[in-house]
């Protein structure tokens, strides 16, 4: 097995990771077990992702694994848009009062969706047009997933792009690396989900490269610890930057 396809294993244990040393950190805020959730869900479709293009799984298993890997993408949005609200924010509270409904269906719509189609998210399997990787063509409750994985990820982009402009001097010194690591996840996520819905297919090359992006992430985030020596510090950006 080449490098290429351990990309998806190497992104699920750094993310598995993370989200361990998310657990043990001594704040207990909403960005902190954001931030564990989001991380155990990449890390869950990572390993599923790394599971469906094992050799020795017949067909029929890599589906399977692909359904396991939307059903665990699902829990994606509704995580990281909590984080992206709550993150550096000490005005967090109002963000997500505001927020609140688009958070719920950001949890319960893809997730729902997930669950009540998962026979129907991946209707086949076959070999791509380069050696080894394989297309994984979607059902209709496929693209509506993606459809909404893609919208929550512009949101997360908009409200870590407005966190950044808030902060200032010491405190943007202190987040910019965790800003810069998530901001590249989702733009990375928004390029492979767009893919995905204009051909109507999960390819494991796109996937490699959201497993590439995991892992720069990942790096970013620990340098962003090491650097604020704790998972949040407190911005309060007024509502006049954030209606940009």
């Amino acid at each position: 097995m080449g490098f290429l396809h351990q990309l998806p294993l190497l992104s699920a244990v750094c993310a598995a990771i993370l989200a361990l040393g998310g657990v043990f950190r001594p704040r207990r805020l909403a960005s902190n077990w954001a931030f564990v959730g989001g991380m155990l869900a990449l890390a869950a479709e990572s390993a599923c992702t790394a599971l469906s293009v094992d050799p020795a799984l017949a067909p029929a298993n890599m589906i399977a694994m692909q359904d396991w890997r939307l059903v665990s993408a699902a829990f994606v949005p509704g995580f990281w848009l909590l984080f992206s609200l709550t993150y550096a924010r000490g005005n967090a509270d109002t963000f997500i009062r505001e927020w609140r409904w688009t958070l719920l269906a950001a949890f319960i719509l893809p997730v729902a969706g997930a669950g009540l189609f998962f026979h129907r998210l991946v209707v086949s399997g076959g070999h791509g047009g380069i050696a080894d990787y394989w297309v994984f063509p979607f059902g209709m409750p496929a693209i509506f997933l993606s459809l909404v994985m893609l919208a929550c990820a512009v949101l997360v982009l908009m409200n870590l792009e407005r966190t950044y402009r808030a902060s200032v001097g010491t405190i943007r010194w202190r987040v910019k690396f965790m800003l810069m690591g998530i901001g590249l996840l989702f733009g990375v996520r928004i390029f492979t989900l767009s893919q995905s819905i204009i051909f109507r297919s999960a390819d494991v090359a796109l996937e490699d490269l959201n497993s590439a992006a995991l892992l720069v992430a990942g790096l970013l985030a620990v340098r962003s610890f090491l650097r604020s020596g704790r998972i949040e510090v407190d911005v309060y950006p007024s509502h006049s930057v954030l209606q940009g």
